[in-house]
């Protein structure tokens, strides 16, 4: 049962009630910096990937909108992001697979004024939050069950996107808990939207280095909608919460 409801949530990482463009632009638009609009498909990945090598000496920076997507697809970009060394400038919004794997990939991240940046699981979020906590995200997963009925398929998915996660953290040198801290004891119970983020010293901890225009993170949307949740966690809180990821994960592995 545990894994029936695990991969449901594999989807839950590219939905976000904040709009996305239903047609996706990757242009280049100086000869230094490809604009990235658009969900996190493996044929946007495709395609991200063939204007780089084409132009592999003279890109440097990825200014990037999307609301997330396929977690392969954003994790095929985020693997592209660290191979090529790219700056990322978030210029609207970056959530969901956007934030877990493009935004972890880089460096070098800056978050644009008013720009939101916000995570809301990983391939480990069943640890802590079960299918029934994400109700608003029910018609998604009817949807994919009417097409899968092959438990074997389904395992074989899930095994694959543990593995693939675990893998891709190790390369770009960041903490896989970036993707779930928000969702763990302690913190959930303050959660007051789906999106959440954290202060920038432990984001800084956790191994990214992002600079928000901004003097605070934003939390609003353009009208006013609260879609992120800020949380500002001292090094003991999250000390503590690093070690209850590690022994949850080890367990279940």
């Amino acid at each position: 049962m545990r894994h029936i409801i695990f991969l449901p949530l594999l989807l839950f990482l590219g939905c976000s009630s904040y709009p996305q463009s239903k047609i996706s632009e990757i242009n280049l638009i100086d000869d230094h910096t490809v604009e990235y609009n658009g969900d996190t498909s493996k044929g946007n990945a495709i395609q991200l990937e063939t204007l780089l090598t084409k132009h592999s000496k003279e890109i440097d920076t990825l200014v990037v909108t999307s609301a997330g997507g396929e977690v392969f697809g954003g994790m095929y970009i985020g693997h592209l992001v660290h191979k090529f060394g790219l700056k990322v400038v978030v210029k609207q919004y970056c959530m969901s697979s956007c934030a877990n794997y493009i935004v972890t990939a880089s460096h070098d991240v800056i978050v644009s004024k008013g720009a939101i940046l916000g995570w809301h699981g990983g391939a480990t979020q069943p640890m802590y939050s079960s299918l029934e906590a994400e109700i608003s995200w029910l018609s998604q997963i009817q949807r994919f069950f009417s097409h899968v009925d092959d438990k074997k398929e389904v395992d074989t998915y899930l095994l694959r996107w543990q593995r693939e996660e675990l893998e891709f953290f190790d390369t770009v040198g960041v903490n896989q808990a970036v993707t779930i801290l928000g969702m763990m004891p302690g913190l959930k119970m303050k959660r007051d939207s789906m999106l959440y983020s954290y202060d920038k010293r432990t984001l800084q901890i956790l191994g990214l280095n992002i600079k928000f225009e901004n003097e605070d993170q934003t939390e609003l949307s353009p009208d006013g909608a609260k879609v992120v949740q800020v949380f500002n966690i001292t090094n003991e809180k999250l000390d503590t919460l690093l070690k209850l990821h590690n022994k949850k994960a080890n367990k279940d592995t």
